[in-house]
């Protein structure tokens, strides 16, 4: 389907041809001397045979057509599949650099560890707005929803522990996650959130993110991340690595989930955080129709290329019918 960006600039397409033939026609009224060779002047102009401005006069309509913006579009389709608008919440507190996960064999940090598997329901998740929250200290937006899930998966995978502080604003995480849903259109919402700690740090207590997520029917489900058992925690290149116990909020992510209606799970190994990403992508499957945007294409170039070639044109005929 073809479209103008800025269909007015069809009107400005004819001014070439009026201003030529106004200056031809109708030239302005100039004081002229008399010449007794007036006759024999005249004739000699024409036996140049000075071409005519046609090629140029078309090469600058087809510029001025050019900036009415041609594109043409694949109309917009609807189909039945599944759409959801969904946050992933990722925890980036210091305590997520424990070495208790296993990945391909490797020993890997909890971070490291649910990225990977936060990537991977990114890709099983292709019909939904996918959005990500990082938080630390504080909490910050690193993708907003959208549909393009190869930029998302780009940016989770660019971010590394510690770039945002080191305690868990859990509140605040699921505040930016509720305003990230705000002004979007009415669609299910919902919030994987992933965590290893209890609340410490940020502005929002937990209790108040969670009332305005039961008031604007969010569904939270919330993923707790390692568990009673001692951890590895890298101290640096040269230090082994210190083994101590994470303090967990286990009771707190079971609250979030159970009244928003979603679903709590405790992720304590690589394998098991694979099988909660599957289970809650198996969860959250409902058929709703779901306008998938117009794929547009660009054109102005064409006209550009085109008007510039026909004015080149123009100047080499001037310039050949003007030699001696």
């Amino acid at each position: 389907m073809w479209d103008l960006a800025a269909p007015m600039w069809i009107l400005a397409a004819p001014l070439p041809w009026i201003v030529w033939w106004l200056r031809r026609y109708h030239p302005p009224q100039q004081q002229a001397l008399l010449h007794p060779r007036t006759l024999l002047i005249a004739e000699l102009s024409r036996a140049r045979n000075i071409p005519q401005p046609w090629l140029g006069l078309a090469g600058i309509t087809i510029l001025i057509l050019g900036l009415s913006g041609p594109r043409w579009f694949d109309p917009a389709q609807v189909r039945d599949i599944n759409g959801r608008d969904i946050i992933i919440a990722l925890d980036m507190s210091a305590s997520m650099r424990a070495e208790d996960f296993q990945r391909d064999g490797k020993a890997v940090t909890r971070f490291e560890a649910v990225r990977a598997v936060a990537g991977d329901f990114i890709a099983l998740r292709p019909n939904d707005r996918i959005g990500i929250i990082v938080f630390a200290d504080d909490a910050y937006t690193l993708v907003p929803l959208t549909h393009d899930h190869a930029l998302a998966t780009q940016l989770l995978n660019s971010v590394e522990i510690g770039m945002a502080g080191d305690k868990t604003a859990l509140g605040d995480a699921l505040a930016l996650s509720l305003a990230r849903f705000e002004r979007q259109p009415e669609r299910e919402r919902v919030v994987v959130l992933f965590t290893d700690g209890a609340a410490t740090g940020g502005q929002t207590h937990p209790d108040s993110a969670l009332a305005k997520a039961v008031a604007t029917g969010v569904r939270v489900h919330a993923v707790g991340i390692g568990g009673d058992r001692q951890s590895a925690v890298s101290r640096g290149p040269v230090n082994a690595p210190e083994f101590v116990a994470i303090p967990f909020d286990e009771a707190r992510l079971q609250t979030i989930a159970a009244r928003t209606n979603g679903k709590y799970f405790r992720g304590d190994a690589s394998n098991a955080l694979v099988e909660i990403s599957r289970e809650i992508d198996r969860i959250e499957q409902t058929d709703e129709p779901l306008e998938l945007p117009e794929q547009g294409n660009e054109l102005y170039w064409l006209p550009l290329v085109f008007g510039l070639l026909f004015i080149a044109a123009q100047h080499w005929r001037d310039a050949i019918g003007t030699r001696p």
